[in-house]
């Protein structure tokens, strides 16, 4: 473990990291080490089962990369599919890597009550606000009744942004 911060930061952005690290609780407690008793730590993520949520969009097949859902498919069917299609074996070892280090609304709730977080406040959208700048879509909140039944947010929450303090 890293010596104590010799700073302590009041905003600390965390977007769209969280699911490519491998060493999340680790990650998560420093995070946590470096916040300033009243700061306040924002995290944007793709929940994994979201359509995309294994980023195959970074494909190079049209098939691969436009499918949702692809990256849920059971154990070695996804990285059969990966090359049926024609991915390289670098892009399907990148894509599992994601697999591996995917997080969850549950996973993330649960690293952040380990790290000593509370949750300020946590909003879940059907469209992402990045997708404005990335496909001119206008960034959209997930209705209530996706929002309040988990399995429903889980495949339809395309983005989570959530703020964060340390617990008193």
């Amino acid at each position: 473990m890293p010596p104590p911060p010799n700073h302590l930061y009041d905003l600390i952005i965390l977007r769209d990291v969280i699911e490519h690290v491998e060493d999340q609780p680790r990650l998560m407690a420093r995070l946590a080490e470096l916040l300033a008793p009243d700061g306040v730590l924002f995290v944007a993520y793709p929940p994994w089962r979201m359509p995309f949520g294994g980023h195959q969009q970074m494909a190079v097949s049209r098939f691969a990369a436009h499918c949702p859902w692809l990256h849920l498919l059971p154990g070695p069917l996804y990285p059969w599919a990966l090359r049926l299609a024609g991915e390289t074996p670098g892009k399907i070892a990148g894509l599992l890597e994601i697999r591996d280090t995917r997080i969850s609304v549950r996973k993330f709730r649960r690293l952040a009550a380990g790290a000593g977080l509370r949750t300020v406040t946590e909003r879940f959208f059907l469209i992402n606000p990045h997708y404005e700048a990335k496909f001119g879509l206008k960034p959209r909140c997930l209705p209530r009744l996706l929002e309040v039944v988990p399995w429903l947010r889980d495949f339809f929450a395309t983005t989570c942004f959530c703020l964060l303090q340390r617990q008193e």
